[in-house]
């Protein structure tokens, strides 16, 4: 599988990275947002061992290190 992930905060762009075949069973993408109040968020991505592509991959999102979102994910 391939594909680009692409992250963007108030439609700034913060990460565009093109994905190809990963054997990562995790991934995670930390970057820091805001101009006065500055924040860290820390994004992971996991995946099942096999048959990956056809699992959904949990999404979540950390914000100073507290989770705020969660998302199943897609197969």
């Amino acid at each position: 599988m391939r594909g680009w992930l692409t992250i963007r905060v108030h439609g700034k762009l913060l990460l565009k990275r093109f994905i190809t075949f990963s054997f990562r069973l995790r991934s995670e993408f930390e970057f820091e947002v805001g101009e006065r109040e500055r924040h860290d968020v820390r994004i992971e991505k996991t995946r099942r061992l096999m048959f990956a592509f056809a699992n959904p991959q949990p999404i979540r999102a950390f914000v100073d290190g507290r989770l705020v979102a969660q998302v199943d994910g897609v197969s």
